[in-house]
């Protein structure tokens, strides 16, 4: 038999796909030289003299291809086709038979082999089936990549939508664990300031109370950067490890575990790791890599939104700095706005509005008069009513609060609440005279909260006007000033509240009530 030696120094520059072969054989001087051929190709060899001995190296090393006998002592090779697909490893399995066993070698295809080579065998047989089996492992990685790829892809996806890192998380997790086929999935990230790994979400593939209870919670900062000292990567194949210890409480349920720590600039800020509680399904090289894959764009999604959450809140106590400089310039408006928050709150409650609307009016009430950091506060000191001229100065704060907040991209949403929380239900308010729901929902729940606050705050020209004359006032004015609904979902909220019994129908001390509600 002669062989192609051309075609041996080709396999070995384009060794692109598999790298590692096992091929198993009692008969000694077959694996020797099936060895010395697949070496020549450039491939890493190893040898197993029967079936047992093949499948406890698979279990502790992964091997792309595995080209073995079928008739073998101990376990032969139909049983160790069975048990390395139990092992849920892309593995391919090439059958070596003899002319009589050839029937058996077409079960074996039946089953899940890759081909069979028939002894005696041609050696440029055996580089073709090799090489076949080469094109096959590549088109089946090019095909991971291509779900890794579009998984990835809903990850970026959710980040570039400025989605909250939870939605970010159950995204990764849901991708993570169908591509790599984990039991669980779970994610533990810093906390700097209590100096410990906190559990903050987990993935399972079908609920199972074994699992779902027994993961610890809070890792301590210190065994974590002991574990990662010396390794980037942790994969291990069986029970009674450390690492096991560490993440879960009963370790000697679980057969394989993958553990790959979230780095950014070299820093750990979080762990992902994956779990095998099935029977023989042991985690491979490649499954690993592309766990470390998902891992980076995770630790990639945590430290930008840490830094966008970041940015947003210096921005958040900037603007609240400047309101409450601008409250304290005049002691009647101290406080005004965390008040009118609270009442803004207490209505888009009442509405039933969902939470982030409720966060967002509750930040727009907050905001609401920032643009008076621009309007001259002795005039509004004044214990008489303010001029026309006057007035109008103060209607150019919710024009100069827009001009202050529209910069901010993530106050946008805010500005509409702020510029219009003085527009009339009847259309007879400022800036443009908007009517009824044409305003905005959330600029007329800051008309409430603003106008209610205003009435129950002393001023320069008046003391603050009892709750149940506010009260009645909004009602007076439900339908011109104020959103009918809104002030009956205001009013029947702030009575629960404050344990105020209904005042429907009370008569009004003409002194106390005055014939316009105030807003500034």
């Amino acid at each position: 038999m002669t062989i192609n030696n051309s075609l041996f120094l080709v396999r070995g520059k384009e060794l692109l796909g598999i790298k590692k072969i096992l091929v198993v054989d009692d008969e000694r001087n077959i694996t020797d030289v099936l060895a010395t051929i697949l070496r020549s190709l450039g491939y890493s060899v190893s040898a197993a003299s029967d079936g047992e001995e093949a499948l406890n190296i698979l279990k502790k090393e992964y091997y792309e291809l595995v080209i073995t006998d079928i008739k073998m002592p101990q376990m032969d090779g139909l049983s160790l086709l069975k048990e390395i697909n139990k092992l849920k490893k892309d593995i391919i399995i090439i059958m070596l038979t003899g002319l009589a066993t050839s029937d058996t070698a077409v079960e074996a295809m039946r089953s899940g082999a890759f081909d069979y080579i028939v002894k005696p065998f041609n050696i440029e047989k055996i580089i073709d089936v090799v090489a076949r089996a080469d094109k096959e492992f590549r088109k089946r990685c090019e095909s991971i990549q291509l779900k890794e790829t579009a998984s990835l892809y809903h990850i970026s996806e959710a980040i570039s939508l400025g989605s909250d890192l939870n939605n970010i998380f159950k995204i990764g997790i849901s991708a993570i664990s169908k591509e790599i086929d984990a039991d669980v999935i779970a994610l533990y990230l810093k906390n700097d300031k209590k100096g410990l790994f906190e559990l903050k979400i987990r993935g399972f593939k079908s609920k199972n109370e074994r699992w779902s209870k027994g993961f610890i919670k809070n890792i301590e900062e210190d065994k974590i950067s002991s574990l990662f000292k010396e390794t980037k990567t942790i994969l291990w194949y069986d029970s009674g490890h450390i690492e096991a210890d560490l993440f879960i409480i009963n370790g000697d349920q679980l057969f394989s575990m993958i553990s790959i720590p979230l780095r950014v600039k070299n820093k750990i800020i979080g762990i992902m790791n994956a779990y095998s509680f099935t029977k023989n399904h042991i985690f491979t090289e490649g499954q690993k890599k592309t766990l470390a894959i998902f891992s980076n764009s995770i630790a990639g999604a945590v430290e930008t939104t840490r830094l966008y959450d970041n940015l947003q809140q210096t921005f958040k106590e900037t603007m609240l700095g400047l309101v409450a400089a601008i409250e304290a310039r005049d002691k009647y408006t101290n406080g005004h706005s965390t008040r009118v928050a609270e009442y803004a709150k207490i209505i888009a409650e009442g509405l039933g509005l969902p939470k982030e609307d409720v966060n967002l009016i509750y930040q727009a009430a907050r905001l609401h008069d920032i643009g008076k950091i621009g309007i001259d506060n002795s005039a509004l000191n004044k214990p008489e009513r303010l001029t026309e001229n006057e007035h109008n100065m103060f209607k150019a704060h919710i024009t100069i609060g827009r001009q202050i907040i529209q910069p901010i991209n993530f106050l946008s949403q805010a500005i509409p609440f702020i510029y219009y929380h003085h527009e009339f239900y009847n259309g007879k308010g400022y800036p443009d005279g908007k009517m009824g729901e044409d305003i905005p929902l959330g600029a007329r729940i800051l008309q409430v909260a603003d106008a209610f606050d205003a009435m129950t705050s002393d001023r320069p020209y008046r003391k603050a006007l009892p709750y149940a004359t506010a009260l009645s006032e909004l009602r007076k004015f439900s339908g011109i000033q104020f959103d009918p609904e809104i002030v009956r979902v205001f009013i029947r909220e702030f009575e629960k509240k404050r344990g105020i019994s209904s005042m429907a129908g009370m008569e009004i001390d003409v002194k106390e009530a005055s014939a316009k509600p105030e807003f500034f």
